[in-house]
């Protein structure tokens, strides 16, 4: 494939991180992504897409799904502008059109669970790689997205030709940096993985997780091996003078055997940090605890209406909790994704979801204070907003807006704004009164800033956005649920 001529388009151009890739970009064509792949690595890419692994991951849905572009593709996509400008970045050896993963997350917005998930399938498929004489020349959760709850390894170009004869894995410290050391902080400090990995963009240094993990966890169980005795390896000098990495060569039967127990080494360390079972927050019996199940199953109701008439293809759920409405959303054919801003009724849905196959994805952004844009320029993870924005036929916020006005002091007018950006059709919302004891209580004596917020002027506030199909007072003090659908205003 020869470049075009009289165009030209700079590496920031192509999504993600992929401009640092020697192998190839990643460019989203009409919304379609399509990884265009240099001349050195086609035939190899090529050879893989045809490989045994290949067809078994792709059955089991584990990897994503890659076509090369025919001739008549190729030539109904030069009538794209943006197909055009990036065929003519450079000379491409070969084009792939990837299936597209519904709504891209980052390790920063995963529960415990799906990092470790993220992980497994890493070393799963590193072992796998094996037996074709491949392997992974890097080892970071930036290679996996998340479709529903199953997560899918998406880098293609991350996987290379290996040397028999090799016995060492490069990305070894890389996998222990982003993997298990952000677990191993988080269960031993209880900071969300957004905080962990807000440290660094290649994960924990095992030094930061010394001084991060409480002496007694240094001590004892995971915390011994993976932050005293790695830090003492990084001191080691386990590379040659020259920065590079010792070469090694040894038959290549005993290369497989040493790489196989380094991968059911590294699975050990990986399970040794994963997540409880069973976490609990302050949030995760909050439903059953503060309301009664007269309440609850009023609101379920509603939402299962809401959901059922509209018949939403993709819906958000703003404050999921452990995800009841998010459950019944996904029962109702829509794919899900479920926020809230606490990791560990997030890690409680994820679990859930995994159990029973369900297409919820849950992340945990705070919706007052999203996911920004992050990495070189902004430009290699689009904030939480650019993605969802047009992304939702519905959008679930069922006992979020009281949070966001008494808890965080955001105006009503910018709540609705946020709402229309988010939904292409329809919102399902519950109206808390000021007089309510929770209103009240997350206001924490400042009730006059709320004085003027009426039933009345919640519906005039939404009705400069949205036009409201339904009213239903819930059997809950004054509390009102609410369908709106967004209006061309």
């Amino acid at each position: 494939m020869t470049r075009s001529s009289g165009s030209s388009e700079d590496s920031h151009s192509f999504q993600g991180a992929s401009f640092r890739d020697p192998g190839g970009a990643l460019r989203f064509v009409g919304g379609i992504p399509l990884r265009f792949v240099r001349a050195s690595h086609a035939a190899d890419l090529r050879s893989f897409l045809d490989s045994p692994t290949v067809r078994t991951w792709s059955s089991r849905g584990a990897i994503v799904d890659s076509t090369e572009l025919s001739e008549p593709d190729f030539e109904a996509y030069r009538q794209n502008q943006e197909f055009v400008e990036a065929l003519g970045a450079e000379t491409w050896g070969g084009i792939w059109r990837h299936d597209r993963v519904f709504f891209p997350s980052s390790a920063e917005e995963w529960s415990p669970g799906m990092l470790h998930r993220a992980g497994v399938l890493t070393l799963d498929l590193a072992l796998d790689l094996l037996k074709d004489g491949r392997g992974l020349k890097d080892a970071t959760p930036a290679n996996v997205l998340f479709r529903g709850s199953q997560p899918v390894f998406v880098d293609l170009l991350s996987i290379e030709q290996r040397d028999p004869h090799d016995p060492l894995w490069l990305p070894y410290a890389q996998f222990f940096r982003t993997f298990v050391l952000p677990l191993l902080v988080t269960n031993a400090t209880g900071l969300p993985l957004r905080t962990v990995f807000s440290i660094g963009r290649e994960g924990v240094e095992p030094e930061v997780a010394r001084d991060l993990v409480p002496m007694g966890k240094r001590l004892h169980g995971p915390g011994l091996w993976h932050v005293t005795v790695a830090t003492l390896l990084s001191r080691s000098g386990s590379v040659a003078a020259d920065g590079a990495p010792p070469k090694r060569s040894v038959p290549a039967d005993q290369a497989q055997y040493v790489l196989r127990r380094m991968f059911k080494g590294l699975r050990k360390s990986l399970d040794a940090v994963g997540p409880s079972a069973n976490p609990k927050s302050s949030w995760t019996g909050y439903v059953q605890d503060h309301h009664s199940p007269a309440y609850f199953d009023a609101k379920r109701q509603f939402v299962a209406s809401a959901v059922s008439e509209m018949k939403p293809k993709t819906v958000l759920d703003i404050g999921c909790n452990t995800g009841e409405l998010s459950i019944m959303a996904a029962a109702n054919g829509a794919r899900v994704v479920a926020i809230d801003n606490d990791y560990r009724v997030i890690e409680r849905l994820f679990q859930r979801a995994s159990r029973e196959s369900l297409d919820v994805l849950p992340l945990v952004v705070d919706i007052a204070s999203p996911t920004p844009s992050r990495g070189w320029m902004n430009r290699e993870l689009p904030s939480f907003l650019d993605r969802a924005e047009g992304a939702f036929d519905q959008v679930l916020a069922m006992a979020v807006i009281h949070h966001l006005l008494a808890t965080n002091g955001i105006r009503l007018p910018d709540i609705v704004d946020l709402l229309a950006r988010l939904t292409r059709d329809t919102v399902a919302l519950e109206f808390v009164p000021p007089g309510d004891p929770l209103f009240r209580r997350l206001a924490r004596g400042r009730d006059s800033l709320y004085a003027d917020l009426t039933r009345e002027t919640f519906e005039n506030a939404c009705r400069r956005r949205f036009d409201i199909l339904r009213s239903v007072p819930l059997p809950s003090g004054e509390r009102v649920a609410y369908v709106l659908r967004k209006n061309a205003r």
